[in-house]
């Protein structure tokens, strides 16, 4: 399934081969710069395992994408939509927990789970 990768912008590990967006941040190449989050975001039209797409997002300095407001969730959806008619692509929520009883949702960049379209929906918005 495709994937979208997610990385601070000009972070360290932007530091090779980056380009400078009009506003002055730094993104790699093949990345799109998003300013809220100030965090750049690439898409990647490239079926594979939801181990293996972190993996690659990893070995670039980031992470499967999370997502932590309705914004940054319309952003993605419309990366996606741009590439590809696809619904279906990996980002960075994840069951965590280590048995069947429960869920544990997090995300592959550690940060905390503020936002979900459930949350979202369930206030009417």
């Amino acid at each position: 399934m495709p994937y979208i990768c997610e990385i601070p912008s000009a972070s360290d590990s932007c530091s090779a081969q980056t380009t400078t967006q009009p506003n002055g941040p730094t993104c790699p190449p093949g990345y799109a710069y998003y300013g809220i989050w100030n965090t750049c975001y690439k898409y990647v039209n490239v079926g594979m395992s939801f181990q293996d797409a972190e993996i690659n997002c990893a070995n670039e300095g980031g992470h499967l994408v999370s997502i932590h407001s309705e914004d940054e969730d319309e952003f993605v959806d419309s990366m996606m939509h741009n590439f590809t008619a696809t619904d279906s692509i990996w980002i960075g929520f994840k069951d965590d927990s280590t048995d069947l009883s429960s869920i544990r949702w997090t995300w592959t960049d550690n940060t905390p789970v503020t936002y979900t379209v459930e949350s979202e929906q369930s206030r009417g918005d």
